[in-house]
């Protein structure tokens, strides 16, 4: 008797060990908000998965992450649009997986919409990371009126496939923290309705700054300003040098 409880015990364990090394996808998501001039208002949803929670079949080496992304956007509990796609990790050159970036766009109207993102690992878990938030578009009826801010991690030409704003393509800083050897915090943003708020091509002093949460103090020199001729639609690009 003693004999066949022996194999079970050893086959319960090793069950139980399989399970708890099964990784969870993690990922961080942020919607931006802007509006086209012609065809209105439009979000990007920017996904960034973290490299460390998804699996990789080598220790190190020259293999990619791979994952399926499905973002679905509804209304009143019916699909508006959706996109299911699978994204690749870059080559992992080191011990460390690196975290990677995906966006998807889509044009909407006004109004208050309902957003799933789901991250599977194709090469791993079966469990998928999910994320639901309601997003709520504005329509610009008092201008003037600011998009969303978008921090950015770089800029650059444009890219076929990828969104751009003002004619470059710009990757999305995710999250809001910067470390110290993060050297500067750049921001893009556009401004609606200044022609019919002050009238067409009159001049006026858009400034923007960093703040201390609640209070409205300035934090250190972080502010700047430029001068500007009032037009329908400005794009603002912008930025601090952290290291002054």
């Amino acid at each position: 008797m003693a004999s066949l409880r022996v194999p079970s015990t050893i086959t319960l364990v090793f069950l139980v060990a399989l399970a708890s090394a099964q990784r969870l996808p993690e990922a961080i998501v942020e919607t931006k908000v802007f509006h086209h001039p012609v065809s209105g208002p439009y979000v990007e949803v920017n996904t960034a998965i973290l490299g460390a929670s998804v699996a990789h079949d080598q220790a190190v080496g020259l293999d990619q992450a791979k994952v399926e992304l499905l973002v679905i956007v509804e209304k009143d509990a019916a699909i508006v649009d959706f996109r299911k796609v699978e994204v690749l990790g870059p080559p992992r050159t080191g011990e460390i997986a690196p975290d990677f970036l995906h966006s998807e766009t889509f044009a909407l109207l006004s109004g208050e919409y309902s957003l799933e993102v789901q991250v599977r690992d194709l090469n791993g878990s079966d469990t998928a990371f999910v994320q639901k938030r309601v997003l709520a578009i504005g329509a610009i009826s008092a201008p003037p009126v600011f998009s969303d801010i978008l921090l950015i991690a770089s800029a650059g030409p444009a890219r076929e496939g990828m969104t751009t704003h003002n004619g470059q393509y710009m990757e999305p800083y995710i999250g809001t923290y910067f470390p110290r050897e993060m050297p500067r915090l750049d921001l893009y943003t556009e401004l609606y309705g200044m022609d019919r708020a002050v009238g067409p091509d009159s001049l006026y002093l858009l400034s923007y700054q960093l703040e201390v949460h609640g209070t409205g103090t300035v934090v250190g020199n972080f502010r700047n300003s430029v001068r500007l001729k009032a037009r329908p639609v400005e794009p603002v690009l912008g930025g601090f040098d952290l290291a002054a």
